[in-house]
Order: structure tokens, then C-alpha cells, then sequence
């Protein structure tokens, strides 16, 4: 998909499972815990009305908190940006989990 333009532009079918490859290893090996994603290949019309195929990827509900690399994430609208320490106890207290063994487990004494 153009970003600027929200248009298809398609995945070229021989670098489709190179990029599913790719999608897999991120949501493994740089999320912790790893997250489970479900993706499916969509034709849509490109800006020139030919059929082109993207890659629809899905992340169901989880009863995880999960963190990148860089740290806890939300999604406001289009764009994500960090947690702030109120905002993960928040979730981590909807899910059940306790703060002060993410604390004590995350900041070892």
C-alpha cells in the first residue's frame, strides 16, 4: 500500500512468502511475548484499476501485554507511541496481571 496515498501497489507473487518469512521473524524473535499474527493474501484494485495482491495481517485480541524492542506500544489512530507507566499498570491490571511482578521481574533489586 502507498502510505501517501492509500492506493494498492501489490506484493510481487515470487516475493510473497520472502515477506510473510520476514513478518514472522519480527512477531517471533523481536516481540516478547512472541505474537501470533494471521495473514492472507487480498487482490484490490491498484490506482489503475489492475488487480493487485497485498498481504492482510491480522493480530487477534491477546490476553498478553506485549513488547517490542523498544519497549510498550499502543495504536492512536494511525501512528503508535509509547505506554506510559500508568497506562501499561492499567492494562496489565485488565488482563489479570500483576504490576508488581512485572516490576519486581523487569528492575531486579
Amino acid at each position: 500500500m502507498d502510505d501517501k496515498t492509500l492506493t494498492a501497489t501489490g506484493i510481487p507473487t515470487e516475493q510473497m512468502e520472502t515477506l510473510k518469512s520476514w513478518l514472522r521473524g519480527i512477531v517471533n524473535d523481536r516481540i516478547t511475548p512472541p505474537l501470533e499474527i494471521l495473514t492472507e493474501n487480498v487482490e484490490l484494485p491498484n490506482a489503475a484499476g489492475e488487480r493487485v495482491t497485498v498481504i492482510v495481517v491480522s493480530v487477534p485480541r491477546s490476553l498478553w501485554i506485549h513488547e517490542s524492542a523498544n519497549g510498550y506500544f499502543r495504536w492512536v489512530v494511525d501512528s503508535k507511541r509509547w505506554l506510559l507507566a500508568y497506562e501499561l499498570e492499567r492494562a496489565l491490571m485488565q488482563r489479570g496481571l500483576s504490576w508488581t511482578y512485572i516490576y519486581v521481574c523487569a528492575f531486579p533489586q
